[in-house]
């Protein structure tokens, strides 16, 4: 089942380009996963997002690696500044 919604979520989403340039710890799909599951859990901003990561590491893990572990607040809120809006949007 995990690998499913996995598979949609990622199937969904990538269409969304990466906007960072240099080599990256956390990729681009991570930090959208984790932000809308945050998002969805009632998370408010970017230390919300990094909170929520920290305290469901192991039931994020179950659908991506986090290999580098959760990404912090100021590397998610650079991502959604880079993002263009209307790309992200217009997924939802």
């Amino acid at each position: 089942m995990a690998s499913a919604f996995v598979d949609s979520f990622s199937e969904n989403f990538s269409e969304v380009q990466d906007p960072r340039t240099r080599p990256v710890d956390n990729p681009l799909e991570e930090i959208l996963f984790l932000s809308v599951c945050a998002t969805i859990a009632g998370a408010d901003g970017p230390s919300d997002i990094e909170e929520f990561g920290w305290t469901h590491l192991a039931w994020l893990r179950r659908f991506f690696p986090l290999a580098n572990e959760v990404p912090s607040h100021d590397t998610i809120s650079r991502v959604f500044a880079l993002l263009k809006p209307r790309e992200f949007n217009k997924l939802f």
